[in-house]
């Protein structure tokens, strides 16, 4: 969204800019692995400065009397001393409790940003072209080096993880995602929701995989030829691997998961819908028993195949 008149240009334009942003995808900001990295080096140099101080008063103990090493077994002994070499020995390491607290605070914020997810390329470049319009001068509208805050995109991380689009999702986002502007254009820039778009690319799904199931069921019922059937089902069975494989994020084992269970609903089918023919048209009831015998028999295997085929989606 643009910024408003009453919003003074700079910091609280850009704010307005990222909160008015439904998907929150604009909210993007530097990690600074840099220097989180020194700061981790540093608090661990500091610790290993401590550590040696520390060790090497232990050290002085055990060369000590035997009086000296009863400190080492009673931290009230140590801590209540009025000695010079135990009280610095209990100071020091009330001082190493402190500061590895600090490092593993900070060893466990660097990794929750380390594991933050990076933002959408497109949504970077996006947020960086919109900071570089003010007053169509090319340059940022905030000043000195914040200016530059989105030229390193390794740096950069996002608070809410991108939606992880499948192939259509993408392609509707990328072509047809003026369809799905809200509130207009602001200063040149028209937000878009992704989840309409989402949605919208779910019930195209959805109508393509109930349209190659129900046609092919009514292309086999209407023919009869176990030829023309035979390639259709290798028809309808291609380009429903297709479409799994092309239009979602699918993994190999998942495309062949649903084929098969595809292809075994297509077969069922024809076979419960030959004997149901055979059975009406034929006075031999013994000869249909057995048709439909075999058919019960094929359906144990095909319902083995999808289960089979659940367990591949399930792993």
């Amino acid at each position: 969204m643009g910024s408003p008149s009453n919003v003074v240009h700079g910091y609280p334009t850009l704010a307005n800019f990222i909160a008015h942003d439904e998907d929150q995808s604009t909210s993007i900001y530097r990690s600074h692995r840099k220097l989180s990295s020194r700061n981790l080096l540093y608090l661990e140099a500091e610790l290993s400065e401590l550590e040696h101080e520390l060790e090497i008063l232990d050290a002085e103990d055990l060369r000590g009397s035997f009086e000296g090493k009863k400190f080492a077994r009673s931290w009230k002994m140590l801590y209540e001393s009025s000695d010079p070499h135990h009280k610095k020995q209990a100071m020091l390491i009330m001082a190493i409790r402190v500061k590895i607290k600090e490092f593993h605070k900070a060893l466990i914020l660097e990794q929750a940003v380390a594991n933050m997810p990076r933002p959408h390329p497109q949504t970077v470049a996006l947020v960086d072209t919109w900071t570089k319009r003010w007053l169509n001068s090319g340059k940022s509208i905030l000043a000195d080096a914040s200016g530059k805050r989105l030229d390193d995109r390794k740096d950069l991380v996002a608070l809410r993880a991108p939606p992880d689009h499948d192939y259509l999702v993408r392609f509707a986002r990328r072509y047809l995602r003026i369809f799905f502007v809200h509130e207009g254009f602001h200063d040149g820039v028209g937000f878009f929701s992704d989840a309409e778009i989402v949605r919208a690319v779910n019930i195209f799904s959805m109508l393509i995989a109930a349209g190659l199931l129900i046609g092919a069921i009514v292309n086999l019922y209407l023919v009869h030829n176990p030829n023309i059937r035979l390639g259709l089902i290798g028809g309808y069975t291609a380009a429903f691997a297709f479409s799994v494989g092309a239009l979602t994020s699918a993994r190999r084992t998942e495309v062949y998961a649903c084929t098969a269970a595809y292809a075994a609903v297509l077969v069922v089918f024809i076979q419960t819908e030959s004997v149901e023919k055979r059975h009406v048209t034929s006075p031999k009831g013994a000869e249909a028993c057995s048709e439909v015998i075999n058919v019960r028999e094929t359906e144990k295997y095909l319902r083995a195949e999808i289960v089979l085929a659940g367990w591949l989606l399930a792993e």
